[in-house]
């Protein structure tokens, strides 16, 4: 009697275990109408493409449906924007618009974009080249949105030169923004730190100091007492993963961790080989 009851609890426990077993497996399978959801990361690629191949510009981590990846990385791949519409997950699909949108360089896909922050990167990804492209300063101000967007535009517009009256045809703080890189380039290249001082952007009148040196030897004397210059390979200011200085040579914006308005802080897309200034590869 002892023997029997011995073998039925033993074969309760082992049915209770198998239960539970499948009762686990079944919600991450989705047997039992979940969602099977599972994190995965979608890596970034070239906008630059065509149809068929890997096009992903971002890296992004988010949780949905197998048959959601499936569908994300086919529209994107293969720039079908019909396919992003199937995406149940908002972000996920917004990204999908994006990543089409760029690719073929089509502005009006961006409208399908839900979330407004994204929609404006879309616009203002599509539209910076074309701005820069134009000849048009003043294009930076009145057809790119983003603010941070703006301040790139007008970067890759003047460029290592550039003219003070370029700059009349901006308003507000754009145009100060505009006279602080000219001048900045202006005492650069002439190693002149007697311009800094005119740059009316703080950012800019900390990096002319630092990249003019005094030729003067009494500038030298007096400045001998003075709080030494910070070293900005080991500042970084808006804590993006990115020094001061690779601030600098990325063209990136110091105070602002995400440049390019993306979602990803400028550090983690350049370590990663992407561009913190838009979509695609970071061009070394």
């Amino acid at each position: 009697m002892n023997e029997k009851k011995v073998l039925i609890g033993v074969s309760v426990g082992l049915g209770a275990i198998l239960i539970v077993l499948v009762l686990v497996l079944g919600y991450f399978r989705g047997w039992f109408g979940g969602t099977g959801e599972k994190t995965i990361n979608i890596p970034g690629g070239n906008s630059n493409k065509t149809a068929g191949e890997n096009v992903v510009s971002t890296t992004m981590n988010v949780n949905f449906s197998d048959s959601q990846i499936t569908t994300a990385f086919d529209a994107i791949n293969n720039l079908d924007q019909q396919a992003c519409a199937e995406i149940r997950d908002d972000e996920v699909a917004d990204g999908c618009y994006r990543e089409v949108a760029i690719a073929l360089k089509n502005s009006q896909i961006c409208a399908s974009i839900t979330s407004m922050e994204t929609k404006v990167s879309c616009f203002d990804a599509i539209n910076l080249p074309r701005v820069i492209e134009s000849g048009k300063i003043e294009w930076c101000e009145s057809q790119i949105q983003g603010p941070g967007k703006k301040k790139i535009c007008l970067r890759e517009f003047i460029g290592s030169g550039g003219y003070l009256d370029w700059c009349n045809a901006l308003s507000g703080d754009l145009k100060i923004y505009c006279q602080s890189i000219v001048i900045f380039n202006q005492a650069v290249n002439q190693k002149d730190n007697k311009l800094c001082v005119n740059i009316g952007d703080a950012d800019y009148e900390k990096r002319c100091e630092f990249f003019t040196s005094l030729s003067d030897e009494e500038e030298i004397t007096k400045n001998v007492n003075s709080t030494p210059e910070p070293d900005l390979s080991t500042v970084d200011s808006d804590g993006d993963g990115l020094s001061d200085a690779d601030e600098i040579k990325y063209k990136t914006d110091p105070n602002n961790p995400d440049t390019d308005g993306d979602g990803y802080k400028d550090g983690e897309e350049v370590h990663n080989g992407y561009n913190p200034l838009g979509a695609g590869k970071l061009n070394q």
